[in-house]
């Protein structure tokens, strides 16, 4: 239908296929929030005319085509462009269109707040700023939704001025507070969805804070408590709830009083922490973990806790800062991203000390290639970071980083010898120790579980946990690092599968990459045809079905258990079997 017309009963209609695939035929098929597909017809002073159907044409404002504020233009808005866009508004009376280009809104999978029905009081959603004044930020929904964060609400330190975090044309995710009216909203700009503050991509986002967690009559606790300084760790804290829409964990501390966990930072890495909130449950302990804003319970707050490797560890030996005064010129520290703008990324270590590094001290990291800061850093994204100057006169006091070469200049990390190297005092082998933590605490997670349904009479294969090898095994046969002797029993593309005799439950994996020459076999392969090459032969006939072999163990996968192992020259002649180098030495001294 192209045209109906109810008066005289009648409907145009088309059967062209151009017209039949366009995704709608005039204005009043278009909603706020709709992501649609355009071509720039014109440049104006106002704006960009865009071409969304024939007849059907939009304006994109200024403000609305770049995603860096103050920028009116973008070199990929250009005359017979064809974009991605978002319907901002759509009066019909006046049959006008507004649509915008920036990119965090056009992706955005948050609610769109458009009208007074949208406008419930918790809803999560994106916006622009439309003004900053020194009470609040206004900002503007989708549609006719507009709202004001009042300065309680903008997430600032104690001396910040709204002026220095946001400006006019900046994205922001914010929350529904109050609905009285949907062009009088009263939101908050403090997002505890993912640990971190909302924000625009190329623009301000902002870290979490704990003023945003409030307490209920079920968790309040004693007016008197202390709350935990900054920079304590705890072995384990329990969980008391997730919430199922942020994924912020709410946990116990030992003394009874609550904490909260946000989703960035249950690891160092995005993967193993989702696969960590997917498995953990009511009652179960998640550590260790570190404070990194102390909640005042009195108040109605919880504190704001960490389990990232490389905050716990640092903040266990009083190496991460709280203040100014613990920062030392050239010194790394890890940290989290706590906002990325168009200036730079905005890092965070304890408390409220926040760090920013400019595009130049990032730019190196990506092979002199480029990039947007917002499309290579995420919010409470794990970073080390090397402080280049401090400024302890400035109010507040700043921080300038960077993140190239954090370890340490080139130079220093050339002549950096193996016994001058601390491995403890290396935020980067926190990193890689935080992935093994990880997989360790899944482990123990899922042998829970499934002691758990076994105790209720459900199978494995019902539940779907199940751990293979036992920490004892492992830490008793398959140590990463010890020898073993195994037997091949199938041959695949992939490499030599083989059994140990310490525990039938395990499956040795020998990748080809891992396979070792013919000569370090304990029983020769079948004799193969002489017509074959040398290296064809050598291909064959390396490893057999039925061979035993002499491999060292590289790594165990409990829950599925696989033993990665490795028959490598270069692996074995460094390792011998458990005694045999204490044997060799004994025999030495007898001799002497």
């Amino acid at each position: 239908v192209v045209a109906p017309r109810p008066a005289d009963g009648v409907s145009v209609v088309s059967c062209r296929k151009s017209v039949i695939d366009q995704p709608f035929l005039s204005a009043d098929e278009l909603e706020p929030g709709m992501r649609v597909r355009g071509e720039v017809v014109s440049l104006e002073p106002y704006g960009a005319m865009i071409r969304l159907a024939p007849g059907v044409k939009a304006l994109c404002p200024p403000h609305h085509v770049s995603d860096v504020p103050g920028r009116t233009s973008s070199a990929k808005v250009k005359e017979g462009a064809k974009l991605q866009f978002r319907v901002l508004h759509v009066d019909r009376t006046r049959n006008r269109v507004s649509v915008t280009h920036k990119k965090t809104l056009v992706k955005s999978d948050l609610s769109i707040v458009s009208c007074e029905k949208d406008a419930i009081v918790g809803k999560r959603c994106h916006g622009v700023v439309t003004g900053v004044e020194p009470y609040g930020v206004f900002v503007q929904l989708f549609g006719v939704a507009r709202g004001l964060a009042g300065l309680q609400d903008l997430g600032l330190s104690e001396h910040q001025a709204p002026k220095e975090a946001y400006a006019v044309g900046q994205c922001v995710r914010c929350t529904v507070v109050r609905a009285d009216s949907v062009g009088k909203l009263k939101l908050s700009l403090v997002d505890a969805s993912e640990g971190v503050f909302g924000g625009r991509a190329g623009d301000v986002l902002r870290a979490v804070d704990v003023h945003d967690f409030e307490t209920n009559e079920e968790t309040a606790v004693d007016d008197d408590a202390i709350g935990y300084a900054a920079g304590t760790v705890f072995p384990a804290v329990t969980v008391r709830s997730i919430e199922p829409e942020s994924r912020t964990v709410r946990v116990v501390l030992p003394d009874g009083s609550s904490g909260a966990i946000t989703a960035a930072h249950v690891s160092d890495h995005p993967e193993t922490g989702a696969a960590l909130l997917g498995t953990l449950k009511t009652g179960d302990e998640i550590g260790p973990v570190v404070v990194l804003e102390s909640g005042k319970p009195g108040k109605g707050r919880r504190a704001v806790l960490s389990r990232k490797q490389t905050l716990v560890s640092f903040a266990s030996r009083e190496a991460l800062p709280e203040t100014v005064a613990d920062v030392a010129v050239g010194a790394s520290y890890p940290g989290y991203v706590a906002s990325v703008a168009s200036g730079g990324v905005f890092v965070r270590f304890l408390g409220r000390l926040t760090g920013l590094c400019p595009p130049s001290g990032f730019q190196t990291c990506f092979s002199g290639v480029t990039v947007d800061a917002s499309d290579r850093f995420a919010l409470g994204q794990t970073v080390v970071a090397r402080v280049t100057a401090v400024d302890a006169t400035a109010v507040p006091p700043r921080v300038s980083l960077t993140l190239a070469g954090a370890g340490g200049s080139k130079r220093e990390q050339k002549t950096k010898t193996a016994a001058s190297y601390e491995v403890d005092a290396d935020p980067d082998a926190f990193l890689v120790r935080a992935i093994f933590a990880d997989a360790e605490a899944l482990d123990v997670l899922a042998e829970k579980r499934a002691a758990e349904s076994s105790a209720n009479g459900e199978t494995e294969t019902e539940t779907g946990y199940a751990v293979a090898l036992t920490r004892e095994s492992v830490q008793s046969h398959f140590a990463p690092g010890s020898r073993l002797g195994v037997v091949a029993t199938a041959i695949k593309p992939y490499g030599v599968l083989a059994e140990a005799a310490e525990d039938d439950d395990a499956v040795c994996l020998l990748a080809n990459a891992q396979t070792p020459a013919t000569s370090s076999l304990r029983s020769q392969p079948s004799k193969k045809s002489k017509s074959k090459s040398k290296s064809e032969t050598e291909t064959e006939t390396a490893i057999a079905v039925g061979d035993a072999l002499d491999v060292v163990v590289l790594d165990v996968d409990r829950r599925e258990g696989v033993v990665d192992v490795g028959a490598r020259a270069g692996l074995l002649s460094g390792l011998r079997k458990d005694g045999e180098k204490d044997d060799k030495k004994n025999k030495k001294k007898k001799t002497s």
